[in-house]
């Protein structure tokens, strides 16, 4: 029998913000499964945590300097390094995560087979005018949902569904993160996990909290920042409500500790205002066992069903009722939480997910041959 092909993969991606894309490409550097099948090395635009974690779960990463569009010799620069670092890692395949790493080191990859892996819905940034349209070979979409858009960027380019890989986590010391957190042992703690970006509905949690009609104990809890102006105005909004609810919200900020957090929690809320292209995060909550309240919208439908947890209108009113009724209702809370990790194993578990990645890359290449 013909042994096992093992692509080589060059993965391009900023690295400026840490996020869900920023979470799959430590995964696929920390799997065993992926290094069992690829060799794999990374390019980034900034030193920071993406850069950090990935050297730390041992990937060969290769940064190409601080690149800001605005200055076209920076990014002709990187390009150039790019193209170097091509001719020593050799890969057989580039993957550019996200329109940004497509637009401004994709050029660098002519000659070689270019995947453009879409994170997101296409359709709303002006960068997408400036896609390499001509050199893309093939979409790589995290949900059926992003991948109904694809054709308005690459029309005839192959587009298939590939989800991101979250592992299962380490179980931590729930009892002790809660003491931590200031918890009583009936305290019923709703966490939002995500980037302080508006339309992942941080004010529209927040004005459901103010009409919560429940004599249980609770406390709120939002995880995440952000350096860009709009970030920080939000935050600055929330600082409002925090003050409002008298202390029962709680900005964390930006943690390194967010498994420990979700399983610390209770109740897995982020009522999104537009739709996700599929949203990680909530995978993350349900392997924490955690039931989940979204709005029904977007690729979140992918992922979040009644089995798992409860989908809303994106009304303030309608994520007041879910969360009441969970806060309340301690069986239907184990009941929701308690199917989470079958689900999100199923969706994105390791096994299934690397499968499916490499799959598609064979499908790329062939009849290409490589080692």
């Amino acid at each position: 029998m013909r042994p096992e092909l093992k692509p080589a993969i060059l993965h391009l991606c900023s690295g400026r913000l840490f996020g869900g894309i920023e979470r799959f490409l430590v995964a696929l550097a920390g799997s065993a499964a992926m290094t069992e099948k690829t060799r794999q090395a990374f390019v980034v635009t900034s030193h920071g945590r993406l850069e950090s974690e990935l050297r730390r779960q041992g990937a060969s990463v290769q940064f190409v300097g601080d690149v800001r569009l605005r200055h076209p010799l920076a990014v002709l620069r990187a390009r150039r390094r790019v193209r170097e670092f091509i001719g020593q890692h050799r890969p057989d395949v580039v993957i550019a995560h996200d329109t940004w790493p497509l637009v401004v080191l994709g050029p660098a990859a002519s000659g070689h087979p270019l995947v453009f892996f879409q994170h997101m819905r296409a359709g709303g940034s002006l960068l997408e005018r400036f896609v390499p349209r001509g050199l893309v070979k093939a979409v790589f979409s995290t949900s059926a949902f992003a991948a109904e858009s694809a054709e308005v960027l690459f029309p005839g380019v192959p587009a298939s569904v590939v989800r991101c890989t979250v592992p299962a986590p380490t179980r931590h010391d729930r009892d002790r993160t809660r003491r931590l957190l200031g918890l009583d042992a009936e305290d019923v703690a709703i966490i939002q996990v995500s980037r302080f970006e508006e339309y992942k509905g941080h004010l529209l949690l927040a004005e459901a909290l103010k009409q919560l009609r429940t004599r249980s104990k609770w406390r709120a809890f939002m995880v995440g920042g952000g350096s860009r102006p709009s970030e920080k105005a939000l935050r600055a909004k929330l600082e409002g409500d925090v003050a409002d609810l008298g202390g029962r919200l709680v900005l964390l900020g930006e943690r390194s500790d967010v498994q420990e957090l979700l399983q610390a929690s209770d109740i897995f809320c982020q009522p999104n205002i537009g739709p996700e292209a599929f949203g990680l995060v909530f995978v993350e909550a349900m392997y924490a066992g955690l039931p989940v309240i979204t709005t029904d919208m977007g690729g979140a439908r992918e992922a979040v069903d009644r089995s798992v947890g409860i989908l809303v209108p994106p009304e303030a009113s309608a994520v007041a009722l879910a969360l009441t009724q969970l806060i309340e209702e301690p069986t239907v809370r184990q009941r929701l939480g308690s199917r989470g990790p079958a689900k999100a194993e199923a969706l994105c578990g390791e096994e299934t997910t690397v499968a499916a990645l490499v799959q598609s890359i064979r499908n790329l290449l062939r009849p290409v041959t490589f080692q």
